[in-house]
């Protein structure tokens, strides 16, 4: 997912675009900008974990993990990029990869993702990010297309 830039809206003009008009909600949207997302171009970029966090997914109903990666180097430092990381039964594999680039000894053991989440074990873990441009609602968009440890060089050796 690419990084949404977004119209900085002052409580004044808040106030005349969301109002109650004798107990009905009014919102006049004339003067929104629309969200624009500004895209990481394909690339390998070193990325630390900024935000881990445990929930059911929409699509499948499984268990996942939603990491939000920061690039820290490099002309699109502080970008963010998502990237989901599913319990399902399809998924099981690519996040284990995954999981083992981010942190190996997940890979061995048994744990709590959602325990892990709420504690932050995850944030500040870096790894190298594999970014692609991909369709979403007819739109191209930033997507994180796989992992390398982050002290790896460049190679075949991402998590797909």
């Amino acid at each position: 997912m690419a990084e949404a830039t977004n119209q900085e809206i002052t409580p004044e003009l808040y106030a005349g675009m969301v109002f109650e008009d004798g107990g009905d909600l009014v919102v006049n949207l004339t003067d929104v900008q629309e969200m624009k997302f500004e895209n990481v171009p394909k690339g390998t970029y070193l990325a630390e974990i900024d935000e881990a966090t445990y929930g059911m997914s929409t699509s499948s109903g499984k268990p996942m993990i939603t990491v939000k990666w920061k690039i820290v180097e490099g002309a699109y430092e502080g970008k963010t990029l998502m990237q989901f990381l599913s319990f399902s039964e399809k998924a099981l594999a690519g996040t284990k990869t995954n999981l083992n680039r981010i942190s190996p000894e997940l890979a061995t053991q048994a744990f709590k993702p959602r325990e892990l989440c709420d504690s932050g074990y995850f944030l500040g873990k870096q790894a190298k990010i594999r970014v692609d441009l991909g369709e979403y609602n007819g739109e191209k968009r930033s997507q994180i297309k796989g992992l390398l440890s982050a002290g790896t060089g460049e190679g075949d050796g991402f998590a797909k």
